[in-house]
């Protein structure tokens, strides 16, 4: 004969132990992903490398999403356990951190990250100064090499939608950054036409058709006066456009502020399976 399931009424002792497991799990989660971040930038990982960086970034959200699921649940059950006040032996667990509970939470964090907040995994991932930043979910494209009144408008309400493209920063006033940089533009043409190679590499960073006489091979993109100084920096060093793709200091990290991939959803379907709707105050 099977077990009826037994329903237990939700109690403040159940939701406290729930809010500090899950604020346990969201800090070590923000923490995780920074450190992760600092590592990449260690290993010359950004997000203009093509494909991979979408590959990676999952990857780093997924390893962040359940090791902070899987302290949230160790957590809840200890102040559980210590608000109930029973013994050692007779502690109950309120969750069970197995396989599939991280699993699932992974899940529904990524997807609600893809598919709800309408965000690519890249954006994790540091940023390059010479390539579209982790930022550029919006960009204007150049049909000459003049920025006008307007396009410099469409850049500052992109750059207020969106932030800097490279840092995420906010400021008051951006710059309309040229990407690739107007420094490299003549190398860029050249290679471009002449060897198919570096035709196919241009195409995939930039997603232009270089060899069109239609359109200007430069797109702007919204960006702060740091970012913006250090990328003339950075160009006046590095002068040649694949040296500077490899070349030292080309790895921006993102401003520590609120970003969309800091938020933590704790699986609160895990709770109405466990526990009764009725909440009960102790």
């Amino acid at each position: 004969m099977a077990k009826e399931k037994k329903e237990i009424p939700v109690t403040s002792s159940h939701l406290l132990a729930l809010v500090s497991g899950t604020l346990a799990g969201s800090v070590l989660y923000v923490i995780e992903i920074r450190a992760a971040q600092h590592v990449l930038k260690h290993l010359r990982v950004h997000s203009g490398l093509p494909i991979a960086s979408s590959i990676i970034g999952g990857c780093v959200l997924s390893g962040a999403f359940m090791h902070s699921t899987s302290t949230t649940v160790k957590v809840t059950n200890s102040v559980y356990s210590g608000i109930t006040g029973k013994s050692k032996k007779k502690r109950k667990k309120l969750f069970n951190s197995c396989t599939e509970t991280l699993l699932c939470s992974a899940t529904i964090n990524l997807s609600i990250f893809k598919w709800g907040m309408k965000q690519n995994f890249r954006t994790v991932l540091p940023s390059h100064i010479i390539l579209p930043g982790s930022f550029s979910n919006d960009s204007l494209s150049l049909t000459s090499a003049n920025v006008t009144k307007y396009k410099k408008r469409v850049i500052q309400e992109i750059g207020n939608s969106h932030g800097c493209h490279h840092c995420g920063a906010k400021v008051e006033k951006y710059m309309a950054d040229h990407i690739p940089p107007t420094r490299y533009l003549s190398e860029f043409s050249y290679l471009a036409r002449t060897k198919s190679w570096h035709r196919s590499l241009f195409q995939t960073l930039f997603q232009r058709d270089v060899l069109s006489t239609q359109i200007h091979p430069q797109v702007l993109f919204p960006q702060c006066r740091p970012c913006s100084n250090r990328q003339g920096a950075f160009v006046n060093k590095h002068q040649n456009f694949l040296r500077g793709l490899t070349g030292k200091g080309g790895i921006v990290m993102h401003k520590f502020r609120f970003q969309q991939y800091f938020i933590f959803l704790f699986p609160i379907y895990l709770v109405l399976d466990k526990i009764n709707v009725t909440v009960v105050f102790d």
